[in-house]
């Protein structure tokens, strides 16, 4: 939690002994997408993750980063959109290059951007159904304690 930044802080509850407080953070990354816009003209026969490498090398995170191939083109104007936006509104016109396990085809679509623990991800519906197979869904909450005898 070294590099996370404070967004909010909320009290929920108080009392003659404790007091139990939410605390938001988010990565140095959500505030660079902010102060970055995409202006640039993007090839409209170069494929799309071939724009979202070049938008996320804008962005300028040092975050490690997997992009899956897409099979399909798309060209543009970034409209002085922030980074995020832009790689959101590339996922809804992102086709897929892989086929499925049972050999029905390919160039579905159905792509998505998130950020996991360990980096960005642009890739399809079918490769993270495909990937839930074999992972377990974790979860993590901490919840400190103040000691009062201490």
């Amino acid at each position: 939690f070294d590099d996370l930044s404070v967004t909010t802080t909320q009290q929920n509850e108080s009392g003659s002994t404790a007091n139990l407080y939410t605390v938001g953070a988010t990565n140095p990354d959500a505030y660079k997408n902010y102060s970055n816009k995409i202006t640039q003209r993007f090839d409209p026969k170069a494929p799309i993750s071939t724009h979202v490498s070049s938008i996320l090398n804008t962005l300028g995170t040092s975050r490690p980063v997997y992009i899956e191939d897409t099979a399909n083109s798309y060209g543009f104007y970034g409209n002085h959109w922030t980074p995020y936006k832009a790689l959101y509104w590339l996922a809804k016109r992102s086709a897929s290059g892989t086929g499925s396990d049972d050999g029905s085809g390919t160039s579905r679509v159905g792509f998505t951007f998130y950020e996991r623990a360990d980096g960005y991800r642009f890739e399809s519906i079918d490769t993270i159904a495909s990937e839930a197979k074999t992972n377990v869904i974790q979860s993590f909450r901490q919840s400190d304690v103040v000691d009062e005898k201490s």
